[in-house]
């Protein structure tokens, strides 16, 4: 089956909505290393209490491994390229909305 573009933009509306009230508070390090572990959701229901839902992606969920294989590679392609890509070069939020975006392109080319 495959990812669902679904998938990506519900996190991004997510990250989208943190964006508002909590601009640069967390660092590209922190993304990337959140990205790379596979615990970004958990990272940000953490980070974030109350204000993200995540259940969607709880548990044995093919989606889940899915959206975080596609965060990796997304991520990894924009790594070292954050600025000249993206436009983004301090506010982790919105590297990872780019991140997210770069996921987005990849799922339309495949």
């Amino acid at each position: 089956m495959g990812l669902r573009l679904s998938s990506l933009t519900f996190l991004g509306f997510y990250v989208n909505n943190l964006l508002e009230d909590h601009p640069g508070d967390m660092s590209f390090k922190q993304v990337h290393a959140s990205i790379e572990a596979g615990s970004v959701l958990e990272d940000l229901d953490a980070l974030y209490p109350g204000q993200t839902d995540f259940s969607l992606f709880r548990g044995d969920n093919d989606q889940r491994e899915y959206l975080l294989d596609s965060l990796k590679i997304a991520a990894s392609v924009l790594e070292g390229r954050e600025r000249r890509k993206t436009g983004v070069e301090k506010c982790g939020l919105n590297l990872l909305m780019a991140v997210i975006l770069q996921a987005i392109q990849q799922l339309d080319r495949a």
